[in-house]
């Protein structure tokens, strides 16, 4: 087994024969920035989308035949539980899915950002804030909605990938 302080002097010796070379080469000098990557318990341990088709599979579940939406002049119907929860509709049962989503990715250690820009497309975390608070108040008042959806989603992702979110 080869001594920790051994792997950093061998290490030390890459990076000062790859600058030598990279100086050699461009006449430029560069500044190598490394550090140890340890996981911690912020690193995110499931992609967003796995959790996708698990939200999806939960929304195709509770709405078999579908949510029916109806546009401003009432006139088309899409069902958005076949298109799952990156739609743009804001349906209040749509929501409850999405704004879980997002809680249980931030849970896990996806970034706001990230989470943004996975289901929206676009980098603006504060409708990932937005939808991460209204989980916690909702839980907190008791919505039977959010409640119900919660104690079904939350225990069967622990156990499927042994996390511990609550």
């Amino acid at each position: 087994m080869v001594d920790i302080s051994q792997e950093w002097i061998e290490a030390e010796e890459i990076i000062a024969d790859f600058t030598n070379d990279f100086y050699n080469r461009f006449g430029v000098y560069v500044v190598v920035n490394y550090s140890l990557d340890k996981p911690t318990a912020e690193t995110p341990k499931i992609p967003m989308q796995c959790l996708l088709d698990e939200f999806n599979a939960f929304l195709k579940v509770d709405y078999p035949d579908g949510m029916n939406y109806k546009n401003k002049d009432r006139r088309t119907i899409v069902n958005v539980a076949d298109l799952g929860i990156r739609t743009k509709y804001r349906i209040a049962e749509l929501v409850t899915y999405r704004y879980l989503f997002y809680y249980v990715c931030y849970a896990i250690g996806h970034s706001y950002n990230q989470v943004s820009q996975f289901i929206k497309g676009k980098r603006d975390h504060s409708i990932v804030i937005h939808g991460r608070k209204m989980v916690t108040q909702r839980l907190e008042v008791k919505d039977r909605e959010m409640t119900n959806l919660f104690n079904r989603v939350i225990p069967y992702l622990n156990n499927k990938y042994n996390l511990k979110i609550q």
